[in-house]
């Protein structure tokens, strides 16, 4: 009978000490809840937030070699900056690993694409919209013609990096020997031009690409035509020409033998024209033309996939590679013209202002150009325009074709 009440005194001691036990462990385990409000009471070295923090950025990009390794040397410098530690990854010009990787939802955190393409991989969920990473306003805008190509259900899907638009390269030897002292402004100083050429028995007024549709559209702005729309009178300039055009390929060793030679007038890329220049050329960007047909600019873009989980440190990495200073160091290292508004406002206090003048690309129009040029158009447009420049078609053919194509678009 005693041991029964020692055995039921001993229960009752262990039953208190459990109940003046229990506040405590209920307060400490609300201490655990409150300091997880604090991230930095909890962080170990092996904790998973600090691993994510430490985790690098991976972006993949499509350059040449010679670009890509200037890359590298800019994101050393964000490295250095910020801390932020990043994973550069290049890919071949025409691979579709990255699409193929973002449909798998393993793409990268940030990517560099043209501009035309953002549209389409917005539209299919790949990407984060601007306005959900960018903390601050940019220190200065995109040109907006390059933006109208990101826009997608009222989101801008990417930020502008850099273009390689068409210009038109000219000697002034050659053009005053012709008697003008700037390229022709309408379609009857153009008809003038190539009269005076033809008295003069010269072999070639003008060199210029077939392969791709850009420099036939620059120099049809240039009569005063459009692309998309061509008119009789610029393209019977065209046909009336193509006996004194040198169709060059895309070897720089072309271009730089066209501008060595007495061709008063070229169409090449900017960043051919930045490296063939000589002293005494001179060079000219049609704006009008790229205005109204912004995919014309050849732009790139970059973007933030939709499942990165390093969004704020890849909005730091591409506010670094937009920056005013970097556009600058990238133009003078790779020759692709930068995308920012204020390098090119003559007006703008900014001590880096571009020498090229642009008119219509400045001006902020919300009216959105439904004849514009979109990216399906220009497999029609190559080869059309091949087909014209090697006397395969006739202007005839050449314009019903842009326009059967318009009509199914």
């Amino acid at each position: 009978m005693m041991k029964r009440k020692n055995y039921w005194f001993l229960f009752a001691v262990l039953l208190l000490s459990l109940t003046s036990l229990s506040p405590s462990l209920d307060f400490a385990y609300n201490n655990k809840l409150n300091d997880t409000k604090d991230p930095s009471r909890l962080l170990s070295p092996d904790s998973p937030d600090l691993t994510m923090n430490q985790q690098p950025i991976q972006i993949t990009v499509q350059l040449s070699a010679e670009d890509f390794a200037q890359l590298q040397q800019k994101n050393e410098g964000f490295m250095r900056v910020t801390g932020i530690q990043t994973e550069l990854s290049n890919i071949a010009l025409d691979s579709n690993k990255l699409v193929d990787s973002l449909a798998l939802g393993e793409g990268p955190d940030v990517m560099l694409v043209n501009s035309e393409d953002m549209y389409s991989l917005a539209t299919k969920g790949y990407l984060l919209p601007v306005e959900s990473y960018r903390k601050h306003s940019p220190e200065s805008n995109g040109l907006s013609a390059i933006l109208s190509l990101m826009e997608w259900n009222g989101y801008q899907w990417g930020t502008p990096y850099d273009m390689d638009p068409y210009v038109l390269l000219w000697q002034p030897l050659a053009l005053e020997a012709l008697g003008f002292h700037q390229p022709p402004k309408t379609v009857q100083e153009w008809n003038d031009l190539l009269e005076k050429y033809q008295e003069s028995k010269g072999e070639y007024l003008l060199a210029i690409e077939s392969e791709q549709p850009y420099g036939l559209a620059t120099l049809l702005g240039e009569v005063g035509g459009d692309i998309s729309n061509p008119e009789d009178e610029s393209l019977n300039w065209i046909e009336q020409a193509l006996p004194y055009m040198y169709i060059m390929d895309k070897h720089i060793e072309e271009w730089k033998e066209m501008t060595k030679e007495s061709v008063p007038l070229v169409i090449s890329p900017y960043s051919n024209a930045a490296v063939v220049q000589k002293r005494g050329m001179l060079l000219e960007l049609s704006d009008n033309v790229y205005a109204k047909h912004p995919i014309l600019l050849r732009s790139r873009s970059l973007a933030v996939s939709s499942h990165s989980v390093l969004p704020e440190q890849a909005a730091e990495w591409i506010a670094y590679m937009t920056s005013p200073t970097t556009q600058m160091e990238w133009l003078k290292a790779t020759h692709r013209l930068p995308v920012l508004t204020s390098l090119y406002n003559h007006s703008s206090s900014s001590s880096i202002v571009l020498s090229i003048t642009l008119n219509k690309l400045l001006e902020n129009s919300e009216e959105v150009n439904t004849k514009s040029i979109q990216s399906n158009d220009l497999s029609t447009l190559t080869d059309n325009v091949d087909q014209l420049l090697k006397g395969l078609i006739t202007k005839k053919e050449f314009k019903d074709n842009i326009r059967a194509n318009e009509s199914i678009n």
